[in-house]
């Protein structure tokens, strides 16, 4: 979207929903889509205040990563994998970062697995409207799921967070932001809501991130201050501004989260350093 004027409007509504999500998966009867937009509009383009809830036997779950993620390319008439790639990957030399491998880099795809304790077999299906050989370009692209990349590529991100933003000479993000994202928090009746992830104990969210606020309620040693978030296969990434350090693990394992192991590294490393 290209604003042509000035204005200020303020949008609140609520939209009864259907019994299934944006994925498919049903949802228990009444469920209500709460949405609140508010919109800057100037010549230089639009600013978009978006909250997304489904409401699910008394949690409210957020689903606002996609309708973020959209607002900010519709503002300049960009994909997201374009807006991503123009802005980020390029300047931080991420070669190998993207929502597909292009088939002279197939052989270099890690293949997902399943295990029963006993053997382990390939994951083919699809999550989340993600191809599980990432062999095309998706049609959609997911705020909060669906790139690939290497573990060196990665690490360039998490770098350019302990530098407040910048990383080899690009600013990507201004230090503010860098502030703004890793202070995010919910009030304690919105963090009980996440209580059932035993992992996040002592952890409060905003901006698409867990934030340690306690450390001492927390399954694992850490500090206050640090932030990350982990990936359904398993991915998981931690900011420690106090140390100067991130943590970072790759493996390939669906429905996985934080996994104990993580837990047991995250032990080891802060118990050499506290």
């Amino acid at each position: 979207m290209i604003a042509d004027s000035n204005r200020y409007e303020q949008l609140s509504y609520s939209v009864r929903l259907d019994s299934k999500d944006m994925w498919g998966n049903p949802y228990n009867f009444a469920n209500y889509f709460e949405q609140q937009l508010i919109y800057d509009i100037s010549e230089i383009g639009m600013i978009t205040q978006m909250r997304l809830y489904f409401y699910q036997e008394g949690n409210f779950i957020n689903h606002e990563k996609e309708p973020l993620e959209y607002t900010i390319p519709g503002t300049n008439e960009l994909l997201p994998d374009n807006l991503f790639i123009k802005n980020i990957f390029e300047p931080l030399g991420m070669k190998d970062t993207g929502f597909f491998v292009p088939k002279e880099k197939q052989e270099r795809l890690a293949r997902a697995y399943n295990s029963d304790g006993v053997r382990f077999s390939e994951y083919t299906g699809e999550n989340l409207l993600i191809q599980s050989r990432m062999e095309e370009q998706p049609k959609f692209e997911s705020g909060g799921a669906g790139l690939v990349s290497t573990i060196d590529d990665y690490s360039k991100i998490c770098q350019m967070f302990l530098n407040n933003g910048e990383l080899g000479g690009h600013r990507i993000l201004h230090p503010e932001t860098i502030r703004f994202m890793s202070q995010g928090s919910l009030n304690e009746a919105q963090r009980s809501c996440i209580g059932g992830w035993n992992y996040l104990n002592g952890y409060t969210y905003g901006n698409l991130l867990r934030i340690l606020k306690y450390p001492g309620e927390a399954v694992s040693l850490g500090v206050k201050g640090e932030f990350g978030w982990d990936g359904w296969l398993g991915v998981y990434v931690s900011i420690i501004p106090e140390y100067d350090m991130y943590i970072l693990y790759m493996q390939q394992k669906p429905d996985t989260g934080t996994t104990d192991v993580v837990n047991k590294i995250r032990n080891v490393i802060f118990s050499s350093i506290m």
